[in-house]
């Protein structure tokens, strides 16, 4: 899934966000487009993972498709860690905005 390429560590935003006594090297483009894009990327893999529980929480679709549940329970635990993914890059990406000092 391509959500979960934006999977950091909490200490890479820390790392982002530390004083080093340099100048901070502007936003990127790539980060430019994934601040304005990561809202609502967040909010479609967010629907995601809503239809995948709402699916898991129906008895008919449970009784009808026992031997899928597995796959589905994986798929749902997937999108759960793309959202993590996408929140995580969101914290970076502020992180550093507000070392740059820029506001919305």
């Amino acid at each position: 899934m391509q959500l979960a390429a934006y999977g950091k560590s909490s200490s890479a935003a820390k790392k982002a966000a530390a004083p080093s006594g340099k100048r901070p090297k502007p936003l990127s483009n790539r980060e430019r487009s994934d601040l304005e894009t990561i809202e609502d990327r967040i909010l479609e893999a967010e629907g995601v993972v809503e239809e995948i529980e709402t699916r898991l929480s129906d008895a008919t679709f449970q009784a009808e498709n026992f031997d899928k549940l597995p796959a589905e329970t994986a798929r749902l635990d997937t999108a759960k860690e793309a959202v993590a993914a996408l929140y995580t890059r969101w914290e970076e990406l502020e992180a550093r905005k507000a070392e740059l000092g820029l506001t919305d």
